[in-house]
């Protein structure tokens, strides 16, 4: 039966919000339940008139619940996708869906979706932290690229990719001392960085070091020995050291791990010069210049083979296309060329 109570006790929002009804609320839940069938009023009965609400207040539809920022689910996927549209950046349907499904976790507090928030969040912390992800996707201004790698360095020193990313961007402004200093950085906190231990050894290339670019291109060579890089580099300092056997077993190793690497080929060629193999020398060039036919040190090197082997026509022919690809053929060498009359 009904209560006589002018407020009868709170009921419960399906949101959990407590309401007490007043007089004029009171008579018409009272008419209500006077007019309903013996079945419904028996539902009633069970959970008591008292706790039963006839004017009990859905769940906010979700599209006009707010998350902390104050905006729907619409207006959270609307910006987050216009954002990607301003940046030229293409999605699929999944991603779409997939944009919408966490919106609507997040707006609905969804425990789950609140969990995958919390990992993305951390996830991209920590990418960021060991230097996976840029500052910005491009820089106009190496400047500012340095002034944000360092800024990013300052927050966290041990990252050796920022000092790598930093010793590249210095050696673009052939600031020397400071990319070496940003690459010793790099192999402190990395000590099997190949790729820094390379450009340390061009550093010393740079200032006449022939050592020092072979000490570190060996290092980068043991810490990872399918890099066919530091092998050519090694091969370039035994070259310029007159040692061409030594060049060639570097170069071979190069060549095992890279057979398309035209500059090592070409070193290779060079090696075979030396050695006085002529044959073979000018073999390699028409290899090299049948995939590579615009590869100008191939026909310079060619030149010089078939010089001396006697074929001083084909040596001008092979000298005109090297300069005509803009390498500067050896005066001495073109001089040579005249006085066979060719």
């Amino acid at each position: 039966m009904p209560s006589e109570l002018s407020f009868i006790p709170a009921t419960v929002f399906r949101d959990g919000t407590p309401q007490r009804l007043n007089e004029e609320q009171e008579q018409l839940k009272r008419e209500i339940y006077e007019r309903m069938n013996p079945r419904r009023r028996k539902f009633v009965d069970r959970i008591g008139y008292d706790n039963w609400d006839p004017f009990q207040k859905p769940n906010d539809p979700l599209d006009v619940r707010l998350d902390v920022t104050k905006r729907t689910t619409q207006q959270l996927v609307r910006e987050f996708l216009q954002l990607k549209a301003a940046r030229n950046e293409q999605y699929g349907n999944d991603y779409g869906r997939g944009v919408l499904e966490c919106a609507l976790g997040i707006v609905n507090r969804d425990e789950k979706f609140q969990g995958i928030t919390d990992f993305c969040l951390w996830y991209h912390d920590l990418l960021k932290k060991e230097g996976h992800i840029l500052m910005k996707q491009r820089y106009d201004d190496i400047d500012e690229y340095i002034a944000d790698l360092k800024m990013e360095i300052a927050a966290n020193e041990q990252c050796a990719t920022h000092h790598y990313n930093l010793g590249l961007a210095l050696l673009s402004k052939r600031d020397f001392v400071g990319a070496e200093e940003a690459l010793l950085n790099a192999v402190r906190n990395s000590p099997h960085l190949a790729e820094a231990y390379v450009q340390l050894g061009g550093i010393c290339l740079e200032r006449g070091d022939l050592e020092g670019c072979l000490r570190y291109n060996e290092e980068a060579a043991q810490c990872r020995a399918k890099f066919p890089v530091p092998w050519s580099n090694i091969a370039f300092v035994h070259l310029q050291r007159g040692e061409p056997d030594k060049a060639i077993t570097a170069l071979k190793k190069a060549l095992k791990w890279d057979p398309d690497f035209v500059q090592a080929k070409n070193a290779l060629t060079t090696a075979y010069y030396m050695q006085g193999d002529f044959e073979a020398c000018e073999k390699l060039c028409k290899e090299i210049l049948e995939k590579e036919p615009a590869f100008a040190p191939a026909w310079n090197n060619m030149a010089l083979a078939q010089f001396d082997l006697g074929k001083y026509a084909e040596a001008r022919q092979s000298a005109a296309k090297a300069a005509e690809l803009g390498f500067e053929v050896p005066e001495g060498f073109l001089e040579e060329l005249k006085a066979k009359g060719v």
